[in-house]
């Protein structure tokens, strides 16, 4: 599921330039999140998950369509289903994912 019990909030973890979410950099803030009592999410970027992106476009500085794509999908979540509760959303994005979040704001 995407919410634990105990949770305090989601996270929306974002990678930096060619990283992906099993980078030791994603995986340690991960399990500080964690350690936190936040529930933690890890979005990569199109072709940065050991597949290649068979789509029309690529990731860039300016790029924010998938975390958008995703923040639509929970807040779906609220409206549709009554065992997901409402809670606070952090996005921590580092290096182009820092950019990403600081434009999607």
């Amino acid at each position: 599921t995407l919410q634990s019990v105990e949770s305090n909030g989601l996270v929306v973890l974002i990678h930096g330039l060619e990283s992906n979410s099993n980078s030791s950099l994603s995986t340690d803030m991960a399990a500080a999140y964690l350690n936190d009592g936040l529930d933690v999410v890890c979005i990569n970027f199109r072709g940065c998950c050991g597949s290649p992106n068979d789509t029309i476009g690529g990731y860039h500085l300016g790029f924010t369509d998938d975390l958008k794509h995703f923040l639509k999908i929970i807040s779906n979540l609220w409206d549709e289903d009554e065992l997901f509760e409402k809670r606070p959303i952090y996005l921590s994005g580092f290096s182009l994912g820092a950019n990403v979040v600081t434009k999607c704001l």
